[in-house]
């Protein structure tokens, strides 16, 4: 779940689209759109998505979108089924994604007769197609990259300037709770599950909704970040194996680098040298 201070959030979105011309959304992790400037799409794809067919490719497309931006944890700029781009960025809020930025649309200036006969072919010859076509933001390939680059900043001063946070309903914190009690035992889906009183598809639910992590993703996220606690507590690798409940150091220590971002021994000389 991610929370917001609305007036900090307005002020970077309307600050983008003044210097770019380009909008720019931030999307929940369920896919919703929070806050957008301006309020509303182009005029060209609210027309284009009066049409259920369109409509659906439309959501289909950015969803695509959201999952690849999610698995990469990085930036994602694609042209839709329209001939239109869009750029995604993952907001990342205590080690999970928590939702996105997106700008869009805009195109190359080379393409917009092929966008214009796209939409034609879509709507019919409507008479003010021609000027919502003409209406859209035209960039070269270089003004692209500098486009995506000036869009990832605002992503990380949002979360930096603490626009957006990461908040946790009751459910999530007694997760959270069970996890950190009971962290040496099993952590199954199904333990999780029958200790909190939950069917299985509710905690899958409410994990992902809130985290976008898997139930077993989140766990070893949890697992990950006790033991970078321990690190700063001087704890031993044993004593860190044993406190996050884990058998194997070598399946251990290849989800500490996939989660911390380093090695194990690479984190504690930064914890030692004062650089963590």
């Amino acid at each position: 779940m991610m929370e917001i201070n609305r007036e900090k959030l307005e002020r970077v979105l309307h600050a983008f689209h003044r210097m770019t011309g380009v909008r720019i959304a931030v999307i929940d992790a369920t896919y919703g759109e929070i806050a957008g400037y301006p309020a509303e799409s182009c005029a060209l794809c609210r027309r284009l998505r009066e049409k259920k067919e369109i409509l659906d490719a439309c959501v289909y497309s950015d969803r695509c979108a959201f999952i690849q931006a999610c698995r990469s944890g990085r930036q994602y700029t694609y042209r839709c089924h329209m001939n239109m781009y869009e750029s995604v960025y993952p907001v990342v809020l205590r080690g999970a994604v928590a939702g996105y930025v997106m700008i869009g649309q805009f195109i190359d200036e080379q393409e917009r007769e092929a966008v214009y006969r796209s939409a034609r072919e879509a709507v019919g010859d409507v008479p003010e197609l021609r000027r919502e076509v003409d209406a859209l933001r035209a960039l070269r390939s270089d003004e692209v990259a500098s486009l995506a680059y000036l869009m990832a900043v605002c992503a990380e001063y949002l979360c930096f300037s603490e626009a957006l946070t990461a908040g946790r309903s009751r459910k999530l914190a007694g997760v959270d709770a069970y996890i950190r009690e009971n962290m040496k035992g099993p952590l199954s889906v199904s333990v999780l599950a029958q200790a909190l009183g939950m069917s299985r598809t509710a905690l899958y639910y409410l994990i992902k909704g809130e985290s976008g992590r898997s139930v077993t993703d989140y766990v070893n996220f949890q697992r990950i970040e006790r033991a970078k606690e321990l690190l700063h507590e001087n704890a031993g690798t044993e004593e860190i194996l044993s406190e996050t409940g884990m058998t194997d150091a070598n399946y251990f220590g290849r989800l500490f680098r996939r989660y911390a971002g380093c090695t194990l021994r690479d984190y504690r000389k930064g914890v030692r040298s004062g650089e963590r």
